[in-house]
C-alpha cells in the first residue's frame, strides 16, 4: 500500500511560531509529547533559548511564556492546575491560567549542568535526579525539598532518567546502571536492581511490571522486590525508543556503526518491533534521526518522530499510511500530542502547529 504523504502547511488548522527560537526540539528521553495539551493551552518546553510558551488550543494565539535560566527540557508535565518543566539548572512551577511561576528549585546554582531528567508528580510530590547522583522529593504545591538520596557510589552515577510512581513506591535508574525503588513519604529504599548499563530514559510500568530501558536491553522489573521477569536485547543494536499500547511493547532500535579511528555512530534506519507478552508480533524499519513514539488515545496508531517529518503507522501491522513532512526544509518535530482528531506538533524552528488528522 503507498504512503500517503502531505504537507504540514496543508494539513494546519493553525500555525504559531515562536519568536526568538535558534533550536526548539530536544531530542527525547522521554515518551512525553511536546507540545502537551492541558484544557485549552497547548505548552511547548522550548530548548534553545530555554523557556516555556503556551498558545491557545482553538486558535494558537500566545497566551504566556516564561523564560528560563538555560537550555529547556524535551517537555513539560501538569498536575494540580500548575505547569512543570525545568531548565539544566532549575525546576520550575508555573500557574497554568496565569503564566506566573508559583516556584523554582535550583540545587546547585546555574554553572554547569545539573539537571537532565524531568519531574515527575504523584501523590502531592516532585520527583527528579540530578547528575550529582542524587534524586530529589519536592513538594508539588510549594517546592520545598522533603528529602534527598544518593543513588550509588559509582562515579557515574548521574541520575538522567525519569522516575516511575507505582504502587506505593517512586522508582528510578542511573547511569551506573543500577534501578532504585523509594518509599515516597520517607525517602527509605525499597529495593535496587543492577542492570547491564546506563539508564537515561523514563521509566514505565507496563502489565503490571516496571519497564526500565538501557543503552542495550528492556527490562521488565518485579515492583515488590526489583526481581527481573524479563529482558530483551538484540545484538549489534542499541534501544532508541520504546512506547507500550494496552498489551502490546514497541520497541525502536538502531545498529551501531563503526567510523574511521574507532568512533561508534548508528545507522539511520530504525528497526521497529511490535511485541505482546515477550512474543515478537511484527518487525519492520522506518528513518528517524530523533526516535520518538507515541500512541493515540485508542492504541491503534503509532505516531513517530524524524528528521524527516511525522510518519503515521498502523499498530497491528507496523504498515506505515502516512507521512507528514515540510515544504521549507526538515520538519524535525518533538513528540506529538493527540487529541480528537487533532495532531499537536513542535517544530525544530519553534512553529507550533494544530493539524486535522488526515
Amino acid at each position: 500500500m503507498a504512503i500517503n504523504q502531505h504537507f504540514v502547511d496543508d494539513l494546519a488548522v493553525w500555525r504559531h511560531k515562536v519568536r526568538g527560537t535558534k533550536f526548539a526540539v530536544l531530542p527525547p528521553l522521554t515518551a512525553r509529547p511536546n507540545p502537551l495539551v492541558f484544557g485549552d493551552l497547548v505548552i511547548a518546553s522550548v530548548f534553545f533559548p530555554g523557556m516555556i510558551y503556551a498558545v491557545d488550543k482553538n486558535t494558537g494565539h500566545p497566551r504566556w511564556r516564561v523564560q528560563m535560566d538555560g537550555y529547556g527540557g524535551s517537555s513539560v508535565t501538569a498536575a494540580l492546575g500548575m505547569v512543570y518543566g525545568k531548565s539544566v539548572h532549575t525546576i520550575y512551577a508555573i500557574d497554568a491560567k496565569s503564566g506566573k511561576t508559583r516556584w523554582k528549585f535550583c540545587p546547585y546554582g546555574t554553572s554547569g549542568e545539573c539537571i537532565y531528567s524531568s519531574p515527575t508528580i504523584a501523590e502531592g510530590q516532585l520527583f527528579f535526579g540530578d547528575r550529582n547522583g542524587l534524586f530529589h522529593c519536592l513538594d508539588a504545591k510549594t517546592g520545598k525539598q522533603i528529602w534527598w538520596a544518593n543513588t550509588s557510589r559509582a562515579e557515574n552515577n548521574d541520575v538522567n532518567a525519569t522516575a516511575v510512581y507505582h504502587d506505593g513506591m517512586i522508582i528510578v535508574a542511573n547511569n551506573a546502571g543500577i534501578a532504585i525503588a523509594f518509599e515516597p513519604a520517607t525517602g527509605r529504599q525499597v529495593w535496587r536492581q543492577r542492570l547491564d548499563s546506563p539508564s537515561i530514559h523514563e521509566l514505565h510500568i507496563y502489565n503490571g511490571q516496571v519497564i526500565v530501558q538501557t543503552v542495550s536491553s528492556i527490562y521488565s522489573l518485579n515492583p515488590s522486590d526489583g526481581g527481573i521477569v524479563q529482558r530483551h536485547n538484540w545484538r549489534g543494536e542499541t534501544i532508541v525508543a520504546f512506547v507500550t499500547i494496552g498489551d502490546n511493547m514497541i520497541v525502536s532500535s538502531r545498529y551501531k556503526k563503526s567510523l574511521a579511528g574507532g568512533v561508534e555512530d548508528y545507522e539511520r534506519e530504525n528497526i521497529v518491533r511490535c511485541m505482546r507478552n515477550g512474543e515478537l508480533l511484527f518487525k519492520c524499519t522506518t528513518s528517524s534521526d530523533i526516535p520518538g513514539v507515541r500512541t493515540n488515545n485508542k492504541g491503534r496508531l503509532l505516531y513517530e518522530s524524524s528528521y524527516d517529518g511525522l510518519e503515521i503507522i498502523k499498530a497491528a501491522t507496523g504498515e506505515c499510511i502516512h507521512h507528514i513532512k515540510s515544504k521549507r526544509g526538515s520538519l524535525q518535530p518533538g513528540i506529538v500530542d493527540v487529541r480528537q482528531e487533532h495532531i499537536y506538533l513542535l517544530t525544530e524552528n519553534g512553529a507550533l502547529y494544530s493539524l486535522r488528522h488526515p
